[in-house]
């Protein structure tokens, strides 16, 4: 099942009562609000790009039990990739930063995407329990566009 893209500002108000996978080197983050919402950070990995977290500035667990009041995105190409985490075959590459505050605190996560120049460097924001009825030919074009993604509720992990 597909879901749709959702603006990060979704999580705005929202209080966080779970996140899992908000670790280095990690290609996805679920997050779970306090009203049974859930939500899904992540990249459809494909074969010859590679989309991560690298780095991680700020305490996670400011991010639980009080509102998010700060949920942003900005992406660039202008900053050089670490040599630690260059690819040797890359052409490509994509920062994407995202930032997120409590009154407890703030997280910024660094995300680098690489690739050969063909393949989607993006990060996708989807809210989970909200299933996408776009037909394919409608996602074409979108971060979407051929996932193969699928997500089994909680009770059923």
């Amino acid at each position: 099942m597909l879901y749709p893209p959702v603006p990060l500002s979704t999580l705005i108000g929202l209080t966080l009562d779970e996140i899992t996978g908000m670790e280095l080197y990690s290609g996805a983050i679920d997050f779970t609000s306090t009203d049974g919402r859930e939500f899904l950070l992540w990249h459809d990995q494909n074969c010859c790009e590679r989309v991560e977290i690298v780095d991680i500035e700020g305490d996670p667990d400011d991010l639980i039990g009080a509102p998010i009041i700060v949920a942003e995105e900005v992406s660039s190409d202008d900053y050089p990739v670490p040599d630690h985490v260059k690819q040797p075959t890359d052409s490509s590459h994509t920062w994407t930063f995202y930032r997120f505050a409590t009154r407890k605190g703030w997280v910024v996560l660094r995300w680098l995407g690489q690739s050969n120049g063909y393949y989607s460097e993006s990060v996708s924001f989807i809210e989970r329990n909200v299933p996408d009825r776009r037909t394919a030919d409608e996602l074409k074009g979108t971060p979407l566009e051929g996932s193969t993604y699928t997500h089994k509720p909680k009770e059923e992990r």
